[in-house]
């Protein structure tokens, strides 16, 4: 069962953000100033909610993880499909920013193997 705080604060984060990203597409050929407002917010909720999943993953497998880079570079990844597609939507951030997660953490195996081995070894 899932906490209730956890969901409630998912569906507050999804509605600002869904709010921005109107903001930001709104705003994209019409102010640059404004634009990059609302993409600067969407960032930090892709951050924050990175941040949840990624720490939530560390502490089941028990691996370093650099969290504060990992989750800038999956709140990235997220924003990097604003720049480089035009029509790009999200319907909801949660989902999406899991993803990032994912290809984040996951893109390169061996790297994460070798931290498990580095972490042992040092700890």
């Amino acid at each position: 069962m899932k906490d209730t705080g956890i969901v409630e604060s998912l569906s507050k984060e999804n509605e600002a953000f869904a709010r921005l990203q109107e903001e930001y597409i709104r705003q994209r050929d019409a102010d640059k100033v404004s634009m990059d407002k609302a993409l600067a917010e969407m960032y930090k909720i892709c951050v924050r909610l990175a941040h949840r999943y990624i720490a939530g993953y560390r502490r089941s497998k028990t691996i370093y993880l650099d969290l504060k880079e990992k989750s800038h570079d999956a709140a990235m990844y997220c924003i990097e499909q604003y720049l480089s597609k035009a029509d790009f939507r999200i319907e909801k951030i949660g989902v999406y920013i899991r993803f990032g997660c994912r290809k984040v953490l996951f893109q390169d195996k061996e790297r994460e193997t070798r931290e498990v081995e580095y972490e042992k070894v040092f700890m």
